[in-house]
């Protein structure tokens, strides 16, 4: 119930902000370097760009609030997912999950320009830690979905996400320590507007041990920009059942071992950035009758204005991942494979809809060699976001994403059925608030909940809330 009264509040929260205008809305001078190609020439040195307010902290940063010298920076971050199911699935119910994740840098360059920077300055120290709470009973297991629909999945407890060194150069960034991830690795920036866990960040990568936030292990990852639009991203890391595993709830990141039976993982992804202009403004046009309203940008109007780029930039990305380590088959947990293998690829690419100031089409799969070992052995998802469908609204988006996972034909329900697909439609609303509050109301339609048709298909309702510092 009290789930349920956070829904029904949160949802009404976002339906005022929806129907208001943004408060505090800053129009600021388009700098005179930065490169607009869709604006006509003559406008670039005197462009305003509208941005989002900053917030409550209007005048500081977190770490300045607190007045921390220059070499040390933090940051925090509270998310907060209710969600309800009210169609479909094993049964009707709310759950509730909520992540205080803080972010620590310590380092003698975290405040200098790249140029200002000697050896000593492009390395620093990150550690970031999290607060879980909400789970379990895991929503999806009550529902009778094989997968999460929450984005935030762990066990309720404290949990050291990462810990690790960093070095920044020119054209390469190096990462690595006891407490890493596989994360970054198999990501675009267009995952992260879904709340849906396999829409959000991971390829519903599924193979047992596989380190994702907040699971963590010791390895490492180098990224290296090869043009001005190539970089290549590779990274090693450590498979063990008590840090990535089955056991990794129990110990909540607070295992350091390495061990003779531990096995790697490894990942190589290529980046193809298609556009020369990384996050610079879209056009719009101040409406004439009303100074709270934006219209679509048309050559030649008067009220010419940029609008703070809320969209992912268009990229090209190619990746595969290998395992080794004894995998346990899918049917009989006593033997086991040695080996996993998966490639995958993205794109995200611009597309001109009627609607809205800037739109973007994504998409992505990914594909598994070894189905005896595999869950998921095939996935494909894609997606559309549109920024300004509102005229009072020119900074929010629109989020449509799906995905379908095909599990492996060795996957079986507890009761013997065979499991075929489980698929999901996500349609949400990215309401921008300020810098510092996002409300990201939406819904959920699970099919084939379990794979096994013993389910009718699932509406889930949610309510996304983040909240930074």
């Amino acid at each position: 119930m009290a789930a349920r009264s956070a829904i029904t509040a949160l949802l009404s929260t976002a339906a005022v902000a929806l129907l208001c205008p943004p408060v505090g809305l800053q129009a600021q001078e388009q700098d005179s370097t930065a490169k607009t190609p869709s604006a006509p020439a003559k406008h670039q040195k005197e462009l305003e760009v509208l941005r989002t307010p900053r917030g409550f902290l209007e005048a500081a940063s977190f770490s300045k609030l607190l007045n921390l010298p220059d070499w040390l920076n933090i940051a925090a971050s509270w998310t907060a997912e209710p969600m309800g199911n009210t169609w479909g699935g094993a049964k009707r119910t709310t759950g509730f999950m909520d992540q205080l994740d803080l972010e620590v840098s310590l380092g003698r360059g975290l405040t200098k320009q790249n140029e200002q920077k000697t050896e000593f300055d492009r390395w620093a120290l990150r550690l970031s830690v999290a607060n879980y709470q909400g789970q379990p009973p895991y929503f999806n297991e009550e529902i009778g979905t094989v997968f999460a629909l929450q984005q935030l999945l762990a066990d309720r407890g404290f949990w050291l996400q990462g810990l690790w060194v960093e070095r920044v150069g020119n054209k390469t960034k190096l990462r690595f320590g006891n407490n890493y991830n596989l994360d970054q690795l198999v990501y675009a920036p267009a995952y992260g507007f879904y709340v849906n866990s396999t829409l959000n960040g991971t390829l519903n990568l599924t193979l047992p041990a596989y380190p994702f936030t907040p699971s963590n292990a010791a390895g490492g990852q180098l990224s290296w920009k090869l043009t001005d639009r190539l970089s290549a991203h590779y990274g090693a890391m450590q498979l063990s059942n008590q840090r990535g595993g089955d056991q990794a709830n129990f110990w909540q990141g607070w295992r350091f071992n390495v061990a003779k039976n531990d096995g790697l993982v490894q990942a190589l992804r290529l980046d193809l950035k298609l556009s020369d202009h990384e996050g610079g403004p879209l056009m719009t046009c101040r409406d004439p009758n009303n100074p709270n309203t934006y219209l679509r940008h048309q050559h030649g109007c008067e009220g010419l204005m940029g609008l703070e780029n809320n969209l992912p930039d268009p990229l090209l990305q190619l990746g595969a991942v290998a395992g080794s380590w004894r995998f346990p088959l899918l049917n009989n947990s006593e033997r086991w494979e040695n080996k996993s293998h998966t490639v995958f690829g993205s794109a995200t690419l611009p597309v001109k809809l009627p609607i809205g100031h800037g739109a973007r089409v994504w998409g992505s799969s990914a594909v598994g060699m070894e189905p005896a070992i595999n869950q998921v052995p095939l996935f494909f998802q894609g997606g559309v976001l549109v920024q300004g469908v509102l005229r009072n609204r020119p900074l929010d988006l629109l989020i449509l994403g799906a995905s379908r996972s095909s599990l492996s034909p060795y996957s079986r329900t507890a009761n013997g059925d065979r499991q075929s697909f489980e698929g999901v439609i996500e349609l949400g609303y990215l309401l921008k608030i300020n810098q510092n509050l996002q409300l990201q109301p939406g819904a959920q339609w699970v099919i084939n909940p379990g794979g096994a048709g013993q389910y009718a298909d699932v509406v889930a309702p949610s309510v996304q809330v983040s909240l930074t510092w």
